[in-house]
């Protein structure tokens, strides 16, 4: 079955869809076909079917939210389908691309994501208490990280990092609230007193924050930064090496690799995967599991 082309044209302020007319001739020479979103959800749902009816490879056009969305349409769609997943960057963050290396200019990203052989690559899992389970392919932030994401969310101008880098100077300057934390880490339990947990596939979020500059999306591992309560002006010193894409330390600041993580805190944690929203407070989630699945995704490169 010919490849098809998933694209959020309203991603990046239309971009996409500008990308989309000028990429007609290169899919046009491998019969790819074209399935344009209409809304949240489309991605996800067009590449289970696609999966399901035998594409063997599927191009996730537009930004880290679409990419989410491809990737956990394909995994829902079962391993037995073995479809390939193509990226061409076309938001403004493009965190993934960014991790794999992979070109910026639509052109090459096309043609690289219908013709390059297939490899595989880890993904992120993560479940709560209630069993709801989601997949994420780059990075997952909870506690302060995850409010920064919804602050985020909230406003319309700036696009893109700069909204990011906003959202995080605008919670800044208001205290942040302290998550007493159950943390078992590969079978070792602590108990400790947290503000932000992030766990990387990839080195890179919101665009412009290095969260993880040594990790990689092959290794089977996850890399992961967490926070203990530090004052504002010590949160403020780290932010710019986060920009600076250095591997911030201190004596409050935990770094390391796993396999699998539990975490149980004692008030409703907001997360998100790949910068899309997946826990808020109202849902009064105290209890996830994290864990890499090595090896569970094939993407061109």
């Amino acid at each position: 079955m010919p490849p098809c082309v998933i694209f959020n044209p309203t991603s990046n302020r239309g971009r996409s869809a500008q990308h989309a007319r000028r990429l007609q001739d290169i899919c046009a020479r491998h019969a790819a076909q074209w399935l344009p979103t209409h809304g949240p959800g489309d991605a996800e749902l067009f590449a289970r079917r696609m999966a399901e009816t035998g594409c063997d490879r599927v191009v996730a056009m537009g930004g880290d939210g679409t990419i989410h969305e491809v990737l956990n349409g394909l995994l829902a769609a079962g391993d037995k389908h073995g479809t390939t997943m193509g990226v061409v960057p076309s938001g403004a963050g493009n965190d993934f691309v960014h991790a794999l290396g992979l070109p910026t200019v639509p052109e090459a990203a096309m043609t690289l994501a219908l013709t390059a052989a297939a490899r595989p690559m880890d993904v992120g899992r993560v479940t709560d208490g209630s069993q709801r389970s989601r997949y994420w392919v780059n990075s997952l932030g909870a506690m302060l990280d995850g409010a920064i994401n919804m602050e985020s969310h909230r406003w319309k101008r700036p696009r893109g990092p700069a909204r990011y880098l906003l959202a995080t100077l605008r919670l800044l300057a208001n205290p942040f609230p302290i998550y007493e934390t159950r943390w078992n880490v590969d079978g070792v339990c602590r108990t400790l007193p947290l503000v932000l947990l992030a766990v990387a596939n990839g080195p890179r979020e919101g665009g412009v924050f290095t969260i993880a500059p040594d990790a990689k999306n092959d290794d089977g591992r996850l890399d992961y930064l967490a926070i203990k309560p530090i004052t504002r002006g010590r949160m403020m010193t780290v932010v710019p090496q986060l920009l600076a894409g250095k591997a911030c330390r201190g004596r409050k600041i935990l770094r390391g690799q796993a396999t699998q993580m539990h975490v149980a805190t004692d008030r409703p944690l907001i997360i998100h995967l790949d910068g899309e929203l997946w826990a808020r407070p109202d849902q009064h989630i105290t209890d996830i599991t994290i864990e890499t699945m090595p090896g569970m995704l094939a993407v061109a490169r």
